[in-house]
């Protein structure tokens, strides 16, 4: 929720808010350099089977750049296009090539630098030498970036697309407590100090390039995780801080629990998950197997994904489906240890 601080007329607009950008983009970062997140496997499996090859080699290419994703936060700040993913995507299309480069690398060269390299692939080696700092030991992104830049903006465009999908949006669902309890801790400490000192607490550090901020951003994230990432353009500053989660009480264990083993009480869904634990398929011969159709048993993997139980991949034009071992072993261990456990 906003908090606005009006002092005066000349006092800056405070926010305090989760943001469905920043944790797309959070995430993309996340599938970028999983080695880095201590998230759930099934949360990165699941997040990555949505994505189309086109993306998933984009991610490849964010992989070797220095923040391996984040950079998009720029846009974000500068159009301030934190609820609508739409809207983020729609003014990153406008950008023009040296625009576009220019606000990627946060406004690190200006916008002739960013010309001459485009014209000249030596000046990319010199800047490789100069700036080693944005460079993650890989050249090939920035390649992309200068030399093919509107096929990269529009892996980047797809990308955000196809992160905006339900399994980010049902985990941002199912944090909105952690939010809210995040947001009051924060407003609680602007309310006896300025956001420069808030921002310095969260981010356990001074910073020395301080500009007359008219507007201030305080965005708990989930996918930041471990990190703080501090964000500013000339008149707007961001803080994107690590999300602090609640201990699942007995009951909310045993719920979760409860759910899961409602879903797979269903007969067929036992059989289908008996079959691909067995063997990986897809739909039109486990119908067959089932004698049921296609749809019904799409309609049951559907319902068996919403729980983390199956995944699919795609096989040129073929959806196979296979069962995710680890989570349902994970399943039945968790009712031993809650009914009985201590």
């Amino acid at each position: 929720m906003p908090l606005a601080m009006d002092n005066n007329t000349k006092a800056p607009v405070i926010q305090v808010k989760s943001s469905i950008t920043i944790e797309l983009i959070a995430a993309i970062q996340y599938l970028a350099d999983r080695s880095h997140h201590k998230f759930p496997e099934k949360l990165g499996k699941t997040l990555l089977n949505n994505l189309s090859s086109d993306s998933q080699r984009m991610l490849k290419l964010l992989s070797g750049m220095r923040l391996q994703g984040l950079e998009l936060f720029e846009f974000v700040i500068k159009e301030r296009a934190f609820d609508d993913v739409a809207l983020l995507v729609q003014r990153i299309k406008k950008y023009d090539d040296i625009s576009f480069i220019y606000t990627l690398l946060g406004e690190v060269l200006d916008h002739n630098q960013v010309q001459e390299i485009m014209t000249d692939r030596d000046k990319l080696l010199q800047l490789a030498e100069e700036k080693p700092v944005l460079f993650n030991d890989n050249t090939k992104g920035f390649e992309q970036l200068f030399y093919n830049t509107r096929q990269f903006k529009n892996g980047i465009v797809n990308l955000v697309k196809e992160m905006n999908n339900s399994t980010l949006r049902n985990k941002m669902d199912s944090l909105r407590e952690d939010y809210s309890k995040q947001e009051e801790k924060v407003k609680e400490k602007l309310a006896e100090k300025s956001p420069m000192e808030v921002t310095h607490e969260i981010a356990q550090r001074k910073f020395k390039r301080v500009l007359d901020f008219k507007e201030f951003f305080f965005i708990p994230s989930y996918f930041i995780s471990p990190h703080k990432i501090r964000v500013f353009c000339n008149e707007a500053q961001m803080i994107v801080f690590e999300l602090e989660q609640r201990e699942d009480s007995v009951d909310q264990i045993g719920d979760g629990i409860s759910q899961v083993f409602k879903i797979i009480s269903d007969r067929t869904r036992l059989e289908i998950l008996r079959s691909i634990i067995k063997e990986p398929t897809y739909g039109k011969l486990l119908a067959e197997r089932m004698n049921l159709t296609t749809a019904t048993i799409s309609h049951h993997i559907d319902v068996l994904k919403s729980v983390n139980l199956v995944s699919e991949k795609r096989i040129k034009n073929i959806k196979y489906f296979e069962a995710n071992d680890e989570e349902i072993r994970k399943l039945f261990e968790a009712g031993i240890e809650y009914l009985f456990g201590k």
